[in-house]
């Protein structure tokens, strides 16, 4: 399954830790420094972008249908 995380904080952390083995997984987070350790530290996708747009979400929404 292919899964959008929005936020890279503690929350946003744990679930990428622990859903990484299992899905596909994209963490959206707009401080690049939390992006870079959940790169260090798991097979996920990370997004450098303000997440909470209502456009920026319908793109992301769109993306993973391809």
């Amino acid at each position: 399954m292919k899964i959008i995380i929005l936020g890279a904080g503690q929350v946003g952390s744990s679930l990428a830790k622990n859903l990484q083995k299992d899905h596909n997984i994209s963490v959206v987070d707009e401080r690049a420094e939390r992006l870079r350790h959940i790169q260090n530290h798991f097979d996920v996708k990370t997004i450098c972008a303000r997440h909470h747009t209502p456009i920026f979400l319908k793109k992301q929404v769109l993306m993973m249908r391809i």
